[in-house]
C-alpha cells in the first residue's frame, strides 16, 4: 500500500502572518494554493495504481491538468494582483488553474516530481495566463519543506521575465541583421564575380552571333567563315557555363564558412534561439542524441536554420491538438553521416509522395510561404547531405536528413 504523498504547508496563525509580511515587502508575485484535494487525489489514484507518487505522475502527465483544477488560491500578494491584472477577492477560491494555461503544464508537472523525489526545491521557466487571457514568460521558484507541516498548502514565487525574453529576442534579431549584412555584401561581391567573369564570353558571343549572320547574309554565303562563327559562340557558351558552375560549387558545394561543430551545440544553440516561440505554442523537445555522433563538417548557422524549420513546423502541426506536445529530436551515427530525425505527433503530411513539401511555394497551411522546406532541402544537399519526409510512428510527420561527419 502507498503511503499518501507530503506536500508543502503553511499554518494558518504565525507562519501565514510572517508570509503577508513578506508578500508585501516584495517585488516577487506569491501565490499561496492549497493542495489537500490534490494531496487526497493523489493517494488515491497510487493506491489504485500501486505506483509510487513520484512514478504516477511520471506516467499520467494528464494528472497536472486535474490537479491544479482541484488547488484553490488561498492568498496572493499586491506584485501578484498587478502582474496578473486580478484583485484579491476575485481570485481566492479559484481554482490555480485558471491561470496556468497548457503551455505550463510541464513546468508544474517537473515541479510535482522535484518535490515528491526529495529535491529541496525547483526553478523553471514557462508561460501564465492573466486575467484578460494574455500569456507571458515567467520564471518560476519553489522551496520545498524538509519536514510535513499541515495543513498542506504551496506557495510559488513569480517572476515576470518579459524584460528580459524581449532584450534577448532584440539581440537574436540583431545578430540576425548582422549575419544577414554579411551574407549581402558577400552575395554582391559574389554578383559582381559573376558578372566579371561572365561579361567576356557573353560579349565575344554576341560579337561572334553577329559575324555569324553576316557571313550568312552576303549575296554569296560564306558558309566556313559562318560554322567557325557558330562554333565560337559554342565555345564561348561552354565558357559561361563553366563560370556559373564553377561559382555554383563554390557557393554550395565548396567549405565556404563549414568547419568541424559539436552537434549537441548546434542543437542546443537552436533551442535556446526558439525555446519561447515553442513554448508558446505548448511543445517540449525530447533529445536523444547518441554519444559516438560527436562532430559534424558543416556551416553551423545554416543548419541551425534547418533545425529551427523543422522544429517549429512541428510545433505549429500540433498547436491545435491536446497537450502534452511533444518533439521527438534524435541524432545517430550512420558510417560517414549523422542522421537527424525530427518527430511530432500532430495532423501528419497530407501528401508525402513526390515529396512535393519541399517544392519551393508548397505549404499546407493558410499563412504560410512555402519557403522554409525548401530552403531546408536546399542547405542540407548543399551539404553534401538527404532529407526526406515519412509517417511517424505517432501518426505525426518524421523528417530525417543526414550531414557529413567531421572526421
Amino acid at each position: 500500500m502507498n503511503s499518501a504523498p507530503e506536500f508543502p504547508a503553511s499554518d494558518s496563525g504565525t507562519q501565514a502572518h510572517r508570509y503577508h509580511r513578506i508578500f508585501e515587502a516584495t517585488v516577487v508575485a506569491f501565490w499561496e494554493i492549497d493542495l489537500a484535494d490534490m494531496q487526497a487525489m493523489l493517494a488515491e489514484r497510487c493506491r489504485e495504481s500501486g505506483l509510487e507518487p513520484a512514478d504516477y505522475v511520471r506516467a499520467n502527465p494528464g494528472f497536472i491538468r486535474q490537479s491544479i483544477d482541484t488547488c484553490r488560491v488561498l492568498d496572493l500578494n499586491t506584485r501578484a494582483q498587478e502582474l496578473f491584472g486580478v484583485d484579491r477577492e476575485t481570485a481566492l477560491a479559484t481554482p490555480f488553474g485558471h491561470w496556468c494555461p497548457p503551455q505550463a503544464e510541464t513546468m508544474l508537472l517537473d515541479n510535482l516530481v522535484a518535490y515528491l523525489t526529495g529535491e529541496a526545491g525547483y526553478e523553471g521557466e514557462a508561460v501564465m495566463m492573466r486575467a484578460d487571457g494574455s500569456l507571458f514568460p515567467v520564471h518560476v521558484s519553489t522551496a520545498f519543506p524538509q519536514e510535513p507541516v499541515s495543513p498542506p498548502a504551496g506557495t510559488f514565487a513569480v517572476m515576470d521575465i518579459s524584460d528580459r525574453i524581449e532584450r534577448e529576442e532584440a539581440l537574436a534579431r540583431l545578430n540576425t541583421e548582422l549575419v544577414r549584412a554579411a551574407r549581402v555584401a558577400t552575395l554582391a561581391e559574389l554578383a559582381a564575380s559573376i558578372a566579371h567573369e561572365v561579361n567576356q564570353p557573353l560579349t565575344a558571343l554576341v560579337a561572334n552571333g553577329n559575324a555569324a549572320l553576316r557571313w550568312l547574309r552576303r549575296p554569296t554565303p560564306d558558309l566556313k567563315e559562318a560554322i567557325d562563327a557558330i562554333a565560337r559562340i559554342v565555345e564561348d557558351g561552354t565558357r559561361a557555363s563553366e563560370v556559373l558552375a564553377r561559382t555554383r560549387r563554390m557557393a554550395t558545394k565548396g567549405d565556404g564558412l563549414r568547419a568541424p561543430h559539436d552537434f549537441a551545440t548546434i542543437v542546443d544553440e537552436a533551442l535556446a534561439i526558439i525555446r519561447w516561440q515553442l513554448a508558446s505554442l505548448g511543445a517540449e523537445v525530447d533529445m536523444a542524441i547518441a554519444a559516438n555522433v560527436g562532430k559534424v563538417q558543416v556551416d553551423k548557422v545554416q543548419i541551425q536554420q534547418v533545425l529551427i524549420n523543422l522544429l517549429v513546423n512541428a510545433a505549429q502541426a500540433m498547436a491545435t491538438i491536446p497537450a502534452p506536445r511533444r518533439i521527438s529530436l534524435s541524432a545517430r551515427l550512420d558510417g560517414t553521416f549523422v542522421t537527424v530525425q525530427v518527430d511530432d505527433h500532430g495532423p501528419g503530411i497530407p501528401e508525402i509522395a513526390g515529396q512535393p513539401i519541399f517544392n519551393a511555394f508548397y505549404t499546407t497551411r493558410p499563412d504560410g510561404m512555402g519557403m522554409g522546406l525548401s530552403i531546408t532541402r536546399t542547405i542540407v544537399e548543399a551539404h553534401g547531405g538527404t532529407i526526406r519526409v515519412d509517417t511517424s510512428a505517432q501518426g505525426g510527420a518524421s523528417f530525417q536528413f543526414t550531414l557529413p561527419r567531421a572526421d
